[in-house]
């Protein structure tokens, strides 16, 4: 028996500045993935070609797109790899699965916080070195407004956030079950040929794709991803109750 008490707060604290410390090295990783997607950026999104027979212009449409996409991926997978590395670091520590539910809560949110901030200012990179390296037909969609850079970093974190809760997610499943770490993709990949037929569950994947990605208000996309994240892990704090830390 201890003489020292442990209360919640403190437990969550400690194990969130040990994960943080051993896994500074996503942090390059996410350097990594945003050059690179910075690079295939500058080589263009899509191109097309117009004008008559004697003048004809090809135009290629450059976007930091990609680098947002690398960069949901990259959540993706450090919330999967977090679940996975929980049983592991969770070893140090005199703990319960709520206060590693809720130090890797707070991990996922610091990274997807650093995430959505240094995608959006690669986007920015992009244009400038496009500036400098490129012969510019028009210069249209180069410059941006301080606030409009703003709420795409918000957007951007909310989606890292919402990611990277989803691969925390299918990694606890994963953990508990090694079968579904094939069964899920399955059904996940599965819906997406399901969504290019007229039936009721491509129907419902364009719900849920609409519900997600075509909210206009700022306000009620905020609130559907902070409630979606926290059921997700409210979901998770309650399935892995049960299970023992150490594993």
């Amino acid at each position: 028996m201890s003489f020292h008490e442990t209360n919640l707060l403190s437990v969550t604290k400690k194990q969130f500045i040990y994960k943080l410390q051993a896994n500074l090295g996503i942090l390059i990783s996410l350097m990594i993935i945003q050059l690179l997607a910075l690079l295939l950026s500058t080589a263009g999104v899509s191109s097309m070609s117009v004008g008559t027979n004697l003048t004809i212009i090809n135009l290629k449409i450059i976007s930091g797109d990609i680098i947002i996409v690398f960069t949901l991926i990259w959540a993706f997978i450090v919330g999967y790899n977090t679940a996975g590395n929980a049983y592991r670091l969770d070893y140090h520590f005199v703990t319960n699965r709520l206060s590693s539910n809720l130090a890797s809560g707070c991990f996922l949110l610091l990274t997807s916080l650093l995430a959505g901030i240094t995608a959006t200012f690669c986007g920015v990179l992009l244009r400038v070195l496009l500036y400098f390296w490129r012969d510019l037909l028009t210069t249209k969609g180069l410059s941006m407004a301080p606030a409009l850079l703003m709420k795409g970093s918000y957007v951007t974190v909310l989606y890292a956030c919402l990611l990277s809760a989803l691969g925390y997610f299918y990694g606890m499943l994963a953990q508990r079950n090694k079968a579904l770490t094939v069964l899920i993709p399955v059904l996940f990949f599965g819906s997406l040929f399901a969504a290019a037929k007229d039936t009721r569950a491509a129907q419902l994947f364009r719900q849920v794709l609409v519900f997600y990605f075509s909210e206009s208000s700022l306000a009620l996309f905020t609130l559907k991803i902070v409630l979606t994240v926290a059921l997700l892990f409210i979901t998770i704090i309650l399935f892995t109750n049960r299970m023992e830390v150490r594993k």
